[in-house]
């Protein structure tokens, strides 16, 4: 009778933790949520250990992502130019994938905490870079790409004399020697030849940075070029106003760092969250308002919620699957 209680405890712990998984997705958990959270993963060791679980499970679930609506309608693809083309292992795993998506719509679109994947990611990219990592590829005799966390990125056919490549999701420093090579991020593309520049692509949002020579930037009839120092973002307004920035400061994740200049705590805690499994929650709104002038290492970024906490008088709460609260 008690292995039984045992069996429907567990479940029963099972089902709950999914439940949790998803109602914490940052900016619709509550300060309330967040405490009967904290109480519910307290009840019994049962709940604590299927929220982990749960936490490493959908973390592992590449086929699920926000993107399969807008990205796969009907899949099709292109041949790579470079390397050896994907499609066949693309096409074998299409079947599972649209199962699972199908039979967890909610998490396909809305995958808690950004915890895995894109669809779109897992079907299309030639290269991809897990949580924390970084990886460096040489794609011809005059192009070069550093790849940053959680990055994907995909071979196009060329066009003309330009080679080029689709950032699909996340950030990469594009080095080329004289040679013409395009990047397309989202609706932008960044074209350059004898150039080097870093681009970061964040859902609808990017960011080009000019590092050496020139980038031209384009986005249907709208053109932008920039210089070295200079930087431009795209969102669904448009193209943003062209800045000068601190090319070291934007490219300083190459050397193991993190560097923030007057950077609102919010911010901080998301850039962090790109590069740590589990999650760090802002529960305080005006805690996240707080200005940070910081730098982080990498491989310390534990660092991140104790030095925070400790210079604003913030709690932390640590809970089970990797969630960190400040309060």
């Amino acid at each position: 009778m008690m292995q039984e209680e045992d069996i429907d405890l567990t479940e029963l712990s099972r089902n709950e933790a999914r439940e949790w998984l998803i109602r914490l997705i940052p900016g619709n958990a509550t300060v309330a949520d967040l405490e009967r959270f904290k109480q519910w993963s307290g009840l019994n060791p049962a709940n604590a250990r299927a929220f982990a679980d749960a936490r490493r499970l959908w973390e592992a679930m590449e086929p699920a992502g926000r993107n399969v609506f807008e990205r796969h309608g009907a899949p099709t693809y292109a041949p790579a130019r470079f390397g050896v083309d994907r499609g066949l292992r693309r096409r074998a795993i299409l079947g599972g994938a649209l199962a699972t998506a199908t039979a967890a719509a909610y998490a396909a679109v809305y995958p808690p905490f950004d915890l895995w994947p894109s669809l779109a990611e897992v079907l299309e990219a030639d290269y991809r870079t897990g949580t924390g990592e970084q990886r460096k590829l040489t794609l011809s005799d005059s192009v070069a790409l550093e790849m940053n966390t959680r990055t994907s990125i995909a071979l196009r056919p060329r066009r003309g004399d330009t080679d080029r490549i689709e950032l699909i999701a996340g950030e990469s420093v594009v080095t080329t020697n004289a040679h013409a090579f395009e990047v397309m991020a989202g609706q932008v593309q960044a074209e350059a030849s004898d150039a080097s520049f870093d681009i970061r692509h964040d859902g609808g949002w990017v960011c080009v940075t000019c590092l050496r020579g020139e980038v031209r930037i384009t986005r249907g009839i709208a053109a932008v070029s920039l210089g070295m120092r200079q930087q431009v973002s795209y969102s669904a307004t448009g193209f943003g106003a062209v800045t000068t920035v601190d090319p070291s400061v934007v490219t300083a994740w190459q050397s193991g760092v993190l560097i923030f200049h007057n950077t609102p705590l919010s911010e901080v805690v998301a850039e962090a969250n790109r590069y740590r499994h589990g999650r760090i929650i802002v529960a305080n709104a005006e805690l996240g308002r707080q200005l940070v002038n910081a730098r982080f290492r990498l491989d310390r970024l534990d660092d991140v919620v104790t030095k925070l906490a400790s210079a604003f008088g913030a709690t932390i709460t640590s809970l089970p699957g990797g969630l960190v609260i400040l309060t």
